[in-house]
């Protein structure tokens, strides 16, 4: 048995033939389709017809994405065009939303949400989190600094195919970036460390350390829709990113007052996570405090993906806050430990 999964062609991607326009189309559509052809020609048939296992999803909510294969040449034809209807502001109104301020940034994460991809397949009956994931076809990385061109990002990742477009934000000041690094096999969870490393390194630790984690969710090609001027949609030219060959990372020694286990069992995971099914994730103290005792009590991915799904059952969930205030925790006790303890009193408490 596997996931159910989508075809390569649905309703609303008819199939097409490699630079032939099948169905009548707007002109507009007629541009996308010849753009893509004339892309698509600058790429090796073996390329083209690589196929990639990934899981999609309808919005950031959304925990049980779907398994879908397709070829690099079908990625390509969907990825030309972005999304114009996913919000209503403007680009300038988008760009003025004060992050700071907890209703503006409500909307800015409405505006953006929408539908995502994982380069990552899960187990059958597995969620949208690290311990459930079975394997991963690329690598995606997040470039949102401000600071890097197109050319950069060509530069860097120069003799490796890539598909890059800029992400929802993105402007001509300030670009914006998401690229997705195909793999030559599939690989198992346990192997992307050392890629998240590879590529921290060459863009020297500019990547969104989100990059770093297996079930991250990652939108699909969306702008406002008054910026589809400022889209952007390159490939690179060279080869499927060979793993194997990229060596292990070095290990630097870390300052650690308690250790960590290196696993959970899935009985200690499912203990964990259905304790977690049963406590609100509404009140900002006790979410900050459980999320302390999972990164300090258990393996970095599992704890950050039991926090996150348990954070989406508030309406008050920022995937940005999440990301900011995840990173602001300790990865040990500096005074007196949080520990899981805590997450399971509280649960016999509410029954």
């Amino acid at each position: 048995m596997s996931r159910p999964r989508k075809p390569l062609s649905t309703p609303s991607n008819p199939p097409i033939a490699d630079g032939c326009v099948m169905t009548a189309a707007s002109p507009k559509s007629v541009l996308r389709k010849t753009r893509a052809a004339t892309m698509l020609k600058r790429i090796p048939s073996g390329i083209r017809q690589h196929v990639l296992a990934i899981s999609v999803g309808s919005h950031c909510r959304d925990t049980h994405p779907i398994q879908r294969e397709l070829t690099i040449s079908a990625l390509v034809r969907e990825w030309t065009k972005p999304d114009l209807t996913r919000g209503k502001l403007s680009l300038d109104q988008y760009l003025e939303l004060d992050q700071k301020d907890p209703t503006q940034k409500a909307t800015r994460n409405a505006e953006k949400d929408g539908p995502y991809f994982i380069p990552a397949t899960f187990r059958d009956d597995g969620f949208r989190q690290a311990t459930d994931v079975v394997s991963l076809c690329g690598f995606a990385g997040d470039l949102d600094n401000g600071t890097l061109t197109k050319a950069d990002i060509e530069a860097k990742l120069h003799g490796t195919f890539f598909i890059a477009y800029s992400s929802y934000s993105h402007s001509t000041r300030l670009p914006k970036w998401r690229f997705l690094v195909p793999y030559q096999e599939s690989i198992h969870p346990s192997a992307h460390a050392k890629v998240y490393a590879h590529f921290q390194g060459l863009f020297d630790n500019q990547l969104d350390t989100r990059c770093g984690t297996t079930a991250q969710i990652w939108y699909t090609p969306a702008c406002p829709p008054d910026a589809a001027q400022h889209y952007e949609f390159f490939v690179g030219q060279g080869d499927l990113l060979d793993v194997a060959a990229i060596p292990e990372p070095v290990a630097t020694p870390k300052k650690s007052i308690t250790s960590k286990p290196c696993n959970i069992t899935a009985n200690e995971h499912e203990r964990v996570q259905s304790a977690l099914a049963i406590i609100p994730s509404d009140d900002r103290e006790m979410w900050i405090k459980f999320g302390i005792a999972l990164k300090q009590n258990l393996p970095q991915d599992v704890a950050r993906q039991l926090w996150d799904v348990w954070s989406q059952k508030s309406d008050k969930y920022d995937p940005d806050d999440c990301d900011r205030t995840w990173d602001s925790f300790k990865d040990s006790p500096g005074g007196e430990a949080i520990t899981l303890a805590s997450i399971f009193f509280h649960a016999r408490n509410l029954g």
